[in-house]
């Protein structure tokens, strides 16, 4: 659920872009980007934080935490900008479920914190403008799109 948002922050959903206002769920089909002077918090339902900053796009691919069905699984790519990311349950229940990719690589989340940056994309020493994407980018695949994956569902 979006608990935070400063500047222009907005969720694409299937390719239409809305404002992410406060209390706004998180599917896991959506993409989450802000502006020049965007940032935005959101807090899933483990616990889990990310705080998105300026001209940031995160692509979120998986997110299921159901523990009594031993069910957990988190996905997402930095595809640009800067994340902060603070653990929460999952990561104590079921740490090899979570994984944040970027273009350079990915990060296997153990129960910790961290910040992350992806400014430009850089390929063998040649600026952004020279390719579109490095050889190597793979993001995280899309699941499939259900309405109890929600971040943070609404009761």
């Amino acid at each position: 659920m979006v608990k935070a948002v400063k500047g222009q922050a907005f969720a694409v959903t299937a390719g239409h872009a809305a404002p992410a206002p406060n209390g706004m769920p998180v599917h896991q089909s959506d993409d989450l980007v802000t502006d020049a002077a965007g940032a935005l918090g959101v807090t899933f339902i483990d616990n889990t934080t990310l705080s998105l900053g300026a001209n940031s796009k995160l692509i979120m691919t998986a997110y299921a935490f159901e523990p009594r069905a031993h069910r957990f699984a988190f996905a997402a790519t930095l595809a640009k900008g800067s994340l902060m990311w603070v653990s929460g349950r999952m990561t104590e229940l079921a740490p090899d479920a979570v994984a944040l990719y970027t273009p350079f690589g990915t990060i296997g989340v153990h129960g910790t914190r961290f910040l992350v940056k992806v400014d430009r994309w850089c390929v063998a020493g040649l600026p952004s403008s020279s390719r579109s994407r490095p050889p190597f980018w793979h993001p995280a695949p899309r699941a499939a799109s259900s309405s109890s994956t929600a971040a943070n569902p609404a009761p």
